[in-house]
């Protein structure tokens, strides 16, 4: 005899909150979830690049602290100031940002100096508790006309929330 499965499959990126929970499960040091959190995020949603900054608010500089893809030199010069470029901005008004093309977006800096091979999107999200922003996630893709960014958008934010309860 056959048991149906009374539940509909899992909607994608049910996994990545999955394992999100889980790391965030064994501990809330933040110095121990970062480099965790960002591979499973590029993983789970087949990103080329992703990162976690922080924001100094001494200094109101926000500095990488996680970086998937990158070298630690491309991690090094990912420096922004409050409001500046994408990263910058999305700290200093806790709005996310969602740029299909960052060939069109002035505003992407490229501090990193990602070296991608075509067109990439870009995704960053404000790690924030209330309204206090403690800095960003962020992530990039090759650019496909057909993916969904709006869903990426909420499940980094989903994430971003999680993170900052760490």
């Amino acid at each position: 005899m056959e048991t149906k499965n009374p539940l509909p499959p899992a909607p994608p990126g049910i996994d990545l909150l999955g394992e999100i929970a889980y790391i965030l499960d064994k501990t809330f040091d933040i110095q121990e979830i970062v480099n965790p959190v960002v591979e499973a995020v590029t993983r789970h949603l087949g990103a080329q690049y992703a990162s976690i900054a922080i924001l100094n608010r001494k200094t109101d500089d926000i500095l990488v602290e996680s970086a998937y893809g990158l070298s630690p030199m491309q991690q090094r010069r990912a420096k922004y100031k409050l409001g500046e470029g994408v990263t910058g901005k999305v700290v200093l008004t806790g709005e996310a940002a969602v740029i299909e093309r960052v060939s069109r977006e002035p505003q992407f800096l490229n501090r990193m100096k990602r070296t991608a091979k075509g067109e990439q999107s870009f995704i960053c999200v404000p790690i924030k508790s209330g309204t206090t922003v403690m800095g960003s996630l962020a992530v990039n893709y090759d650019f496909e006309t057909k993916r969904n960014l709006q869903e990426d958008l909420r499940l980094l934010q989903i994430t971003a929330s999680m993170i900052a309860q760490a």
